[in-house]
Formats: structure tokens, C-alpha cells, sequence
């Protein structure tokens, strides 16, 4: 079964199949989550931009070492902030999503 079709299967239906276990959402666990992935937006691109700021070009003036290490403390830095920014649009459309149900 493809799961286009298990969707319009779940929606068309008024109970669920046979088998199927549907857990309901706990809309505050998932505000919890909102509010720590918005920390986590703030946090990472936050550091990220003023570590950009004071470090570009100037780290990278010096050597190999110094640049792969401020790359990699850049990178990761950006990876938490747009990892969190996708994780909260995707906890605000499921918290949307259940409200329209």
C-alpha cells in the first residue's frame, strides 16, 4: 500500500482500520519542542553570526589549521540553526494540522 493511499484511506474513513494504532498528539510536548527548537534557531544563528563576523577573514589569514577549525566550528554552528529552523516549521505545521482537524 502506497502511502498516498493510506492517507485518503485514514481521512475518507471515520475509524481506523483494523490494526492500525494512532496515538493522539500531545500539543504541549510539541509547544515544549517549539519553544526549545526557536532557542536553537536563536542560539545557532546567532553564534554563527557574530562568530562569522569577528573571525572572517581573519582566521583564515593564518594557515590551513586555523581555517579548517573555524570552518568546522561555522559549520556546525549553521548546522544547529537551520537544523532547529527546519525542525520548527515542521512542529508548527503539525501543531496547524491539528488544529484544523
Amino acid at each position: 500500500m502506497e502511502s498516498s493511499e493510506i492517507i485518503t484511506r485514514a481521512r475518507t474513513e471515520g475509524e481506523r482500520p483494523p490494526g492500525w494504532v494512532v496515538l493522539p498528539l500531545s500539543r504541549n510536548s510539541v509547544l515544549v519542542g517549539v519553544l526549545g527548537w526557536f532557542t536553537g534557531v536563536v542560539l545557532g544563528l546567532g553564534l554563527f553570526g557574530i562568530m562569522a563576523y569577528s573571525v572572517i577573514p581573519h582566521n583564515y589569514q593564518y594557515g590551513i589549521i586555523p581555517a579548517l577549525i573555524t570552518t568546522l566550528f561555522l559549520g556546525f554552528l549553521l548546522f544547529v540553526g537551520l537544523g532547529s529552523l527546519w525542525a520548527l516549521i515542521a512542529d508548527t505545521r503539525r501543531l496547524l494540522q491539528a488544529r484544523m482537524c
